[in-house]
């Protein structure tokens, strides 16, 4: 495959240890003429894909303008969930509209 890149595991504190590594990647989210760039962890069991309220604050995203969703299972089940589509960048890669919650 010639159009593949790795990602090196990246540590999610200080010590470096090898069970702090975790499969972040790094993004560059858009919308409207604002982008942020972030890390995401990698879930490719996930059936949904999480936005934390701050950063889709940062893109200009007004949560209330946002329509409802579904009613999230498990840990998250006492939060709110609205939608909100962004251009999403990975490395040289075409950049692709992905949802959020």
């Amino acid at each position: 495959m010639s159009d593949s890149k790795r990602f090196p595991y990246i540590s999610r504190t200080q010590t470096a240890l090898p069970t702090d590594l975790m499969p972040f990647l790094p993004l560059t989210l858009e919308r409207e003429n604002k982008s942020v760039e972030v890390f995401g962890l990698v879930d490719s069991g996930a059936t949904v894909n999480v936005l934390p309220y701050q950063i889709g604050l940062e893109l200009g995203a007004n949560w209330k303008d946002q329509p409802p969703l579904f009613q999230f299972d498990g840990n998250l089940a006492n939060y709110e969930s609205r939608g909100l589509l962004l251009i999403v960048k990975v490395a040289n890669f075409m950049p692709v509209k992905l949802a959020f919650a």
